[in-house]
């Protein structure tokens, strides 16, 4: 069976302190067939985490009590195989993850278009599924790779 016939089986964690993006995020999730669950900022994430284990969190950068960062160093710790893909339009978040030692698989700007989302949410689950789930650094392809100063 291939990732696209079961994407209902496939949970992804929404972080997002913005109440109506993550309103419209997790509605563009559902719609393409995810189970998806939100959390309003990173330690809330934590403590969902504690009683599941999704197939991707995706944060945002900037966020009250923990930040996105150390949100994904708390799922690399925990989840070491678990994707996190950062969303962001802060320039310090776009920067910091792109240096080595990044806890982040993959990152996307803000704004984007959601097809960008969507195709970065199905290649990250698409190499994770090859061999269940590897554990590696964190990656960025080139195609998803922004041009910076």
């Amino acid at each position: 069976m291939s990732l696209d016939e079961t994407t209902s089986r496939v949970q992804i964690l929404l972080v997002e302190d913005d109440e109506a993006i993550r309103i419209m995020l997790l509605e563009l999730l559902r719609r393409e067939g995810f189970t998806a669950l939100s959390a309003g900022d990173g330690l809330e994430a934590s403590v969902l985490l504690s009683n599941v284990t999704p197939d991707l969190v995706v944060t945002d950068y900037n966020m009250p009590h923990m930040d996105g960062w150390e949100l994904a160093l708390y799922v690399r710790r925990r989840f070491p195989l678990i994707p996190v893909l950062l969303v962001t339009g802060e320039p310090d978040g776009l920067s910091r993850a792109h240096h080595a030692g990044s806890p982040f698989n993959a990152v996307l700007g803000k704004p984007f278009q959601l097809h960008s989302l969507l195709s970065m949410i199905h290649a990250l689950l698409n190499k994770g599924a090859q061999p269940k789930r590897r554990s590696h650094g964190p990656e960025l392809p080139h195609e998803y790779q922004p041009e910076l100063g």
